[in-house]
């Protein structure tokens, strides 16, 4: 039979229960920040795969483009024509072919714009694309002024590229390929300044990149793209691989403390409720005794007077434990949460970006 000093060993409990609980939010707190701060390096090193990506995406973009110009501009023919010429000369024969009239089976260029789509050219097939996309972007430019009605605010350049290539025999004029090539300049110079900011501690990646602007190009250039970037490596994320620089513990080891955290609480409650069942027995004791007229002793008679609040203290107690409990839970899956991203495989999620792509770009093709 339980004896009324048996509360003594209760409400020790219950201190050693609020030492405890003290430490656990201690623990939790510090979970917490090593979940921002995990949270923080994933987010930084996934928006750099993602520059690296749409970086990679656009720059094979550029190539694809550049070349199909070449070939649709005839520029290309000629240059192959030209490889037959002494190496010193050939530069100055292929400017001097693109000089010539178009009667004369030229192109009739100025001197100065020929000598310019030469280099043009030969750092294309070389394998430096920026001035073609130049040249592309300044006949694009011509054609937005004409269609706004600006026609006269163009330069004598954009109107020479704009009224040879259109009137060339050698040329198959795509208007579509200068507004593709157009799009996907500017989407290189968005990329370059967010790269540039990323460098400067700036995450965030602009919503003005994206796909969007990939996705305006040929079918067929979205599959070689993706195609020719898949075989590209990326880190994988392990979660066991990034630790918190303040506790020195990874996302798994936040996981089995937080499980461990809501054991220990959920043995506390049990306790709570062994001393509330305590507390009634003693009470129904004490009550016996009165009722049969037994005098009460001291501790008795103090520990009746008081057991309406320490029954309240320990409901009270259950309450906040359980509450407790709910705050780790949401911890916990806050914690799983970020598992299941930090498991991401940019290696994998690559080869896949090909048919993602594709796939929207069919699915917005049907509204």
């Amino acid at each position: 039979m339980a004896e009324p000093y048996d509360v003594l060993a209760s409400l020790n409990r219950m201190l050693e229960s609020e030492e405890r609980r003290e430490q656990y939010k201690l623990q939790a707190s510090l979970s917490l920040m090593q979940f921002a701060q995990q949270k923080r390096l994933q987010d930084i090193q996934l928006a750099g795969q993602r520059l690296e990506l749409l970086q990679a995406a656009n720059t094979q973009m550029i190539e694809n483009q550049a070349q199909a110009f070449l070939e649709e501009s005839g520029l290309r023919a000629l240059y192959l024509e030209n490889q037959h010429e002494k190496p010193d000369t050939w530069i100055s024969d292929f400017s001097k072919d693109l000089h010539r009239k178009m009667k004369k089976k030229g192109y009739g260029f100025t001197k100065e714009t020929s000598e310019r789509i030469a280099s043009a050219v030969f750092a294309s097939e070389a394998g430096n694309h920026k001035a073609i996309m130049s040249i592309a972007n300044e006949i694009g430019t011509y054609i937005d002024n004409v269609d706004a009605g600006i026609s006269d605010v163009s330069t004598s350049l954009q109107k020479e590229l704009f009224n040879v290539f259109t009137s060339s025999p050698k040329s198959t004029f795509d208007e579509d390929r200068i507004n593709e090539m157009q799009r996907t300049s500017k989407n290189q110079s968005l990329i370059l300044k967010e790269m540039v900011d990323f460098g400067h501690g700036e995450y965030n990646i602009s919503p003005d990149i994206s796909f969007d602007e990939i996705l305006s190009s040929p079918e067929e250039e979205i599959v070689e793209s993706m195609f020719n970037i898949s075989s590209q490596e990326s880190p994988e994320l392990g979660e066991d691989d990034t630790k918190s620089v303040g506790t020195g513990t990874t996302l798994s080891d936040d996981s089995s403390s937080v499980d461990k955290q809501i054991s220990n609480l959920a043995i506390e409650i049990s306790g709570q409720q062994e001393d509330i069942t305590n507390i009634n027995k003693q009470v129904s004791l004490i009550n016996s005794k009165r009722l049969s007229g037994v005098k009460l002793n001291e501790d008795e008679q103090k520990f009746f007077n008081q057991a309406a609040e320490l029954r309240s203290l320990a409901e009270a107690e259950m309450s906040n434990l359980n509450s407790e409990i709910e705050d780790l839970r949401q911890d916990q899956a806050d914690i799983e949460s970020a598992k299941r991203l930090h498991k991401v495989n940019v290696a994998r999620a690559t080869p896949m970006l090909g048919h993602t792509i594709m796939g929207a770009n069919r699915a917005g093709s049907r509204y």
